[in-house]
């Protein structure tokens, strides 16, 4: 049991959802923090028995109700709500923690503490400081467990007016997993200017930008938040307690030499515009999620989410296929047509020709043809998305020829519930052109990773995609 912080603390435990007159007074115990994020409150077998004493109360419904009892705030009805820690550090900090209560009860593992034992709490808050006030956030770091950087990172964004940091703490193990391993933090340097966007936020689009390269999800055990308030600073520290960790994985699209490099060059384009108004901060998360499932029509959904979610938020163009004149013109020519051949259906050589009820359908056909001539406008994907391509100026035709092959999969997917034996490995390509749309969005110049057919054996339609390295841009439009 690694223990990262410990905390002095005194206080009470109340209800969370109602008002408690039965509270817990605890004196003088201590919370702690392990290095894997899990946060337990320290209690003795006394203070253990006070507070599962209150649970079993609250819980169990009164049969006869008295006055004193109503006065004492016992209710017939029984509490089935969870409850929450209240109270301060020796230090004056100010403590909020909830606590569950069907949630197990620890024993200590070190021989120098008797009689107690460890009850798990999660959402702990520190508010180290709190008779200053939080005026302005000028540092966020969150803890980040296994994972960490080959080397400590301070890279400023947004043109020097804030930092993107990292600290090692510790390698990553896989014999000891759910660890913190490194601090990531974004500082704002600029103390006059106003944020448009949250410090927290910034820091997650440089989260997605590591899950994309490393082709790894991310956990935090922590945050803190720093606040200037004049000459002094205030921190606010948040726990997120025991929490399931997300343990899927994807391409490493950026070999771990690189990610350092890759982040480099890649932290001008962390800003708003891009993460935010062009989507590309959503499609990322959509991405970062395909790595978490097993089953590839789901993958195979979520990359075709990115592809949706990027073409809305990109380059915008004309709804219209073609001008309103030129409809206009095509317009009235073909009613022209329609008008001189319903006319000529009258002539005796037609009457000898048709029935009068298929003369009659004749009508039902021209309102559709005239009809089909107010859809002037693209396609929702099939059409955009090439537009979309080419405005960023990434390469596909290597890997679809014609866009409407996974398209045709992914509403097979939808509308079938099977998106054909070819699916799986159309996936493959498939998930090249998402990364390469990133790196086109990101205007990424190196070495990076995506799937390559390795084995396409034609008498048994086996095929079997590994590895290749590749640099981008390519020289050409297409790199063999």
């Amino acid at each position: 049991m690694e223990i990262e912080k410990v905390f002095d603390f005194s206080g009470n435990l109340r209800k969370l959802n109602e008002i408690d007159r039965n509270t817990v007074d605890i004196d003088s115990t201590k919370i702690r923090c392990l290095r894997d994020g899990r946060t337990f409150l320290e209690v003795s077998s006394e203070l253990d028995e006070k507070i599962q004493i209150k649970i079993f109360l609250d819980k169990a419904p009164i049969e006869n109700p008295t006055p004193e009892k109503i006065e004492q705030g016992l209710t017939s009805e029984p509490y089935e709500g969870g409850y929450v820690l209240e109270g301060k550090t020796n230090g004056g900090a100010t403590i909020t923690a909830k606590l569950d209560p069907y949630a197990k009860t620890l024993s200590l593992d070190e021989g120098d503490v008797e009689d107690y034992s460890l009850k798990t709490i999660r959402e702990l808050s520190i508010d180290h400081q709190p008779y200053l006030n939080d005026e302005q956030k000028v540092k966020f770091t969150c803890g980040v467990l296994d994972f960490s950087l080959l080397s400590n990172l301070s890279i400023p964004f947004l043109d020097g007016k804030y930092i993107f940091s990292t600290k090692f703490i510790c390698a990553a193990s896989k014999d000891s997993p759910g660890r913190v391993t490194s601090e990531w933090t974004v500082q704002k340097i600029d103390l006059e200017l106003d944020d448009e966007i949250d410090l927290s936020t910034y820091l997650v689009w440089f989260e997605l930008l590591v899950s994309f390269g490393s082709g790894k999800q991310l956990n935090t055990a922590y945050k803190i938040e720093t606040f200037a308030d004049q000459d002094d600073e205030k921190q606010v520290e948040f726990w997120y307690g025991k929490k399931e960790l997300r343990q899927g994985f994807g391409i490493t699209t950026i070999q771990g030499p690189h990610l350092a490099s890759f982040i480099q060059k890649c932290a001008v384009h962390v800003n708003s515009e891009n993460f935010k108004d062009r989507g590309l901060g959503n499609a990322l998360r959509w991405y970062i999620e395909s790595f978490e499932t097993s089953l590839y029509p789901v993958e195979f959904m979520l990359l075709c989410t990115v592809l949706e979610t990027l073409v809305s938020y990109g380059p915008k163009i004309s709804s219209k296929i073609i001008p309103k004149s030129m409809l206009g013109e095509i317009r009235s020519l073909l009613i022209q047509t329609l008008d001189e051949y319903g006319n000529s259906l009258n002539s005796d050589e037609k009457r000898n020709t048709y029935t009068l009820e298929e003369i009659e359908k004749y009508n039902i056909f021209r309102s559709k043809v005239e009809g089909s001539f107010s859809d002037n406008r693209l396609g929702p994907l099939r059409s955009k998305l090439k537009t979309f391509l080419e405005s960023y100026k990434t390469p596909y035709t290597d890997l679809f020829v014609d866009l409407n092959e996974f398209i045709r999969i992914r509403d097979n997917i939808i509308h079938k519930g099977f998106g054909g034996h070819s699916a799986s490995t159309e996936l493959r390509r498939l998930g090249n052109l998402v990364v390469r749309i990133f790196l086109s969005m990101l205007q990424y110049e190196g070495d990076y990773i995506e799937s390559r057919l390795a084995i396409d054996d034609q008498q048994t339609g086996f095929k079997y995609y590994g590895l290749a390295c590749k640099r981008f841009p390519f020289s050409n439009e297409i790199e063999e």
